[in-house]
């Protein structure tokens, strides 16, 4: 996985007792892999590593380069509303300079391959699957 540009922690201490638990958790090698169908960016945020988290619906701040593979964590909603995804910037690379786009996805749409694969084959080795939500 490429690595995120810039990564900034705005909310650091401001995460509830589930995602600081997730994080602890993660970092003592007892949860190895976070599946999320949440959007709004905060497993990422709290300190989740990007390489053990699969977000099918996407992340509202992230945008993402079609060409190289860099992300982009943004503290902004990088969904535009545009149907075609693209957020209106550029790729800081100067070898890319693509238009980016954003990583939500949209009623309809697929979920991404590459982080429904991610989940799949961390569920597939799990020996427990533990599951989190408040609806």
């Amino acid at each position: 996985m490429s690595h995120v540009y810039p990564l900034k922690l705005y909310y650091k201490n401001n995460f509830n007792v589930d995602y600081r638990a997730l994080v602890e958790l993660q970092r003592r090698g007892i949860v190895k892999c976070v599946i999320s169908q949440n959007c709004d960016g905060l497993h990422l945020r709290s300190g989740i590593n990007s390489d053990n988290l699969a977000e099918l619906h996407g992340n509202i701040d992230l945008e993402t380069c079609q060409i190289c593979h860099a992300k982009y964590l943004r503290d902004f909603d990088t969904d535009v509303g545009s149907s075609n995804h693209y957020t209106g910037r550029l790729c800081d690379k100067s070898e890319c300079r693509v238009p980016l786009k954003d990583s939500i996805i949209n009623f309809g749409e697929n979920l991404p391959d590459d982080e429904l694969n991610k989940a799949f084959e961390h569920a597939e080795k799990a020996d427990v699957c533990l599951v989190l939500g408040k609806t």
